[in-house]
């Protein structure tokens, strides 16, 4: 993923309650997990509501670094008024989600 630039890495859209982000790589990993959730911050402080929708659909692995990171950015936008959302993960990546307890602390959903 490090050779992937973020512009290469996500794919934005702007929605009435918020924005909603699309990975188009399918391995999340430590190795940017800081700056991914920094750029997930800008992203949703520029947004036009108060959701960050995180479409997981094309993610086939998250490392516990990137579960830590995502809590961290959904505590700074719950302090800032804001939330994040993650959308349609994968079977197993759901599992690991609820297996691991973030679910406790993230919201996840499905969208179309």
């Amino acid at each position: 993923m490090s050779s992937l630039s973020f512009a290469e890495l996500l794919t934005v859209e702007s929605l009435p309650d918020g924005t909603l982000v699309r990975f188009n790589h399918p391995h999340l990993t430590r190795a940017s997990a800081r700056e991914l959730a920094a750029e997930l911050f800008d992203l949703a402080r520029r947004g036009n509501g108060p959701h960050l929708y995180v479409d997981l659909k094309g993610v086939d692995a998250l490392t516990s670094q990137v579960l830590l990171r995502l809590i961290v950015l959904n505590r700074k936008l719950q302090d800032l008024g804001d939330r994040l959302i993650l959308l349609n993960p994968q079977p197993h990546v759901r599992d690991m989600i609820q297996a691991t307890r973030v679910s406790d602390f993230l919201t996840v959903g499905s969208r179309g």
